[in-house]
């Protein structure tokens, strides 16, 4: 699979503007009832402490691909699911995910810290 061409300027510039609907700091959504609820009841579980942190919305490719498992030729790197910003940078399209004993810590929205 070639590298398929990267973002505009001005596409970047639009996609870096949309409104992050998990940040507080944006406004109010609904979205952050859900996540505060997600947090809440993991936080129940087994006396878990959960830590949200907020992701860039650039990242490189490892982060968003390889260091997920993702192989080079998966289709998830086409570039109809994929926004380049250059060869090596992409505008985040995966949650990683981080397990640890006892905790939980997952990229979403703003860089935020809940312990139950």
């Amino acid at each position: 699979m070639s590298t398929p061409a990267p973002l505009t300027q001005e596409e970047l510039r639009l996609a870096l503007a949309v409104r992050d609907l998990t940040d507080p700091r944006q406004g109010p959504h609904a979205i952050q009832l859900i996540v505060e609820q997600i947090v809440q009841a993991l936080a129940a579980t087994d006396d878990l402490t959960v830590d949200v942190r907020a992701g860039g919305p650039v990242v490189t490719l490892a982060d968003n691909y390889d260091n997920l498992g993702y192989g080079p030729d998966a289709v998830t790197r086409d570039a109809r699911y994929t926004r380049y910003v250059d060869q090596d940078h992409v505008l985040r399209s995966h949650t990683p995910r981080r397990s640890y004993h006892r905790r939980c810590a997952t990229s979403l929205g703003p860089e935020t810290s809940t312990t139950g």
